[in-house]
């Protein structure tokens, strides 16, 4: 009797195993109908770990059913994911430009090491969120380095400041004024041509019911986007991940593509897979990414995100 209820425990625990695996591997499909579906889709890497977990355990307990299962789960997973984990990188070219986005974090008390990680990335274009309460002064000695910037600090609530080592021809918000308008463009004077970039932090999609925000500000940097002509790079703090409905909602609308890795980038205090992948870098057709690289921020929850990347000739 004994004996029995222990088996039957055991299958208990494996079928509500399975039932995790499972709601990683449907939910997915659920995402553009449903914003608490999606609020789940943006931890699918982490669910995917678990069902690696899952499936490693059931073929310990010698259940080859279950661990048949949780694998036909995790290639179900893998198949959501998949476009956006597999790095586009380009061909290096000999004459590129490097990118450097980072989330500064408003409550960095490690700011002295932050500013010596950034001075030696050596960028020549940095782009920074969450640049308050000191940050501007703080920055002021390697802004002088950098000899141009645009900022949106016009607008209530934005924090974003595009430092570049090359001239700035011309800026520009988003034309809509409202409190969560987080963006600024900047058109910039490479050696290989006017190179555009918009910066970006989008509002958090959570409570679930601040997902209309979320949506509403993706329109607004879509609408940005379609302003501007010629090579253009949208780079910054999305708060969604990049197999998530919003960035597919800005890839579609803009018709700009989202950059692609398996890094992670938030919590920075969590080891891979448990970093989600939130920082993102989105380029036009004219605009190819040689590199891309993921750099611990000091005192920061986000990881920087630098990229090499080249204009396209012709």
């Amino acid at each position: 009797m004994r004996l029995a209820a222990r088996y039957s425990l055991k299958w208990l625990i494996q079928a509500i195993l399975l039932g995790l695996s499972a709601a990683f591997a449907l939910i997915p499909f659920l995402s553009d109908l449903s914003s608490r579906a999606d609020l789940i889709t943006q931890f699918l890497l982490q669910g995917a770990a678990l069902t690696v977990a899952f499936a490693l355990l059931a073929v310990f307990l010698r259940h080859w059913k279950f661990a048949g299962a949780h694998t036909l789960c995790l290639l179900v997973q893998i198949f959501h994911m998949q476009p956006p984990l597999i790095p586009n990188t380009a061909v290096a070219s000999t004459q590129t430009v490097r990118l450097v986005f980072s989330n500064l974090w408003a409550d960095n008390h490690q700011r002295a090491a932050a500013m010596h990680t950034l001075e030696r990335l050596d960028a020549d274009i940095l782009v920074t969120a969450e640049t308050v309460n000191g940050w501007r002064e703080d920055l002021a000695a390697i802004s002088d380095d950098f000899g141009a910037e645009a900022d949106c600090f016009n607008l209530s609530g934005c924090d974003l400041v595009i430092h570049s080592r090359f001239p700035i021809v011309n800026t520009q918000t988003p034309a809509e004024r409202w409190n969560r308008s987080r963006a600024v463009y900047a058109g910039i004077e490479t050696p290989a041509g006017i190179l555009g970039i918009i910066g970006a932090h989008m509002t958090r999609p959570i409570p679930v019911g601040q997902v209309h925000h979320q949506q509403k500000h993706a329109e607004l940097l879509t609408s940005l986007a379609s302003e501007i002509e010629g090579p253009l790079v949208l780079v910054g703090d999305f708060n969604a991940v990049t197999w998530g409905r919003v960035v597919r909602q800005i890839e579609r609308d803009s018709g700009l593509s989202a950059h692609r890795g398996m890094q992670g980038t938030w919590p920075s205090a969590m080891p891979w897979p448990f970093r989600l992948p939130i920082d993102h870098i989105f380029t036009s057709d004219d605009v190819e990414i040689v590199s891309r690289e993921v750099v611990n921020l000091p005192g920061s929850d986000h990881h920087a995100v630098m990229v090499e990347l080249r204009l396209r000739s012709g």
